[in-house]
């Protein structure tokens, strides 16, 4: 039976405060200086934490359905039958304006369910934009109660990241962000598709929101996006 991470965090400790009590040794043998314990034990509470989130991301794909590569690039494809599709862009200018997201939710028929628009942080590229998107995008399926979702957006790179085939230090904690946030999810997986089928989350991350809100969610289709979805539609029939 696998083991919840907070139950592998508590069985790997001991294994980890004998490590740092060995390291805090040395440093007392070799540099004459003297680690507390407290200090000692907090380093190892953070040693078996890593460790247990290094492992849940090289064993994501046990959980979840991994990320994939759509088989047929021609088309936006509707999710499967009990299953929402959520295709999410970012918007990046540059670092010194806030990065911009949008997303749209369609269920197992390819009807619209809801989209939304963010104003989300300052980024120092596009890669971050579009992690930043993702994550929104999991807070807002979540929030509307989804189980069952397929994320979907043109970046390869981040599913890349996602799965754990690539390694990037400088964006490492965003990819932690997302694997805490897929654990609220039944059952996840996520898709790389072609930036021309992803128009209608494409058009919301960059189209203005209204009011200068920081946040819409559009209950009803936005008019900017009616024609990408109806093309979707009429592709996928």
């Amino acid at each position: 039976m696998a083991l919840s991470p907070r139950t592998s965090q508590f069985h790997q400790l001991p294994l980890w405060i004998l490590w740092r009590i060995w390291k805090s040794r040395n440093v007392l043998y070799f540099q004459r200086r003297h680690i507390p314990w407290e200090i000692t034990l907090r380093l190892a509470q953070t040693d078996a934490y890593e460790y247990t989130e290094a492992n849940t991301v090289a064993q994501i794909n046990t959980r979840s359905r991994g990320v994939r590569e759509e088989d047929n690039h021609d088309r936006w494809r509707r999710p499967e039958r009990g299953w929402i599709k959520c295709n999410f862009d970012g918007s990046f200018v540059n670092g010194d304006v806030k990065s911009k997201a949008g997303w749209v939710v369609r269920d197992s028929n390819g009807s619209y369910l809801l989209a939304g628009q963010a104003i989300g942080r300052k980024v120092d590229n596009a890669l971050e934009s579009e992690i930043q998107a993702l994550i929104i995008s999991m807070q807002h399926c979540w929030s509307h109660g989804y189980k069952r979702v397929c994320f979907e957006g043109d970046n390869k790179m981040l599913f890349d990241l996602i799965n754990g085939s690539k390694v990037h230090f400088g964006v490492h904690n965003w990819i932690r962000d997302i694997h805490w946030w897929l654990r609220k999810f039944e059952s996840i997986h996520f898709n790389w598709i072609r930036r021309h089928h992803n128009t209608p989350a494409d058009i919301l991350a960059k189209a203005p929101l209204q009011n200068q809100s920081l946040f819409l969610n559009h209950f009803w289709v936005p008019n900017v996006i009616t024609y990408a979805l109806h093309c979707d539609y009429t592709a996928d029939l």
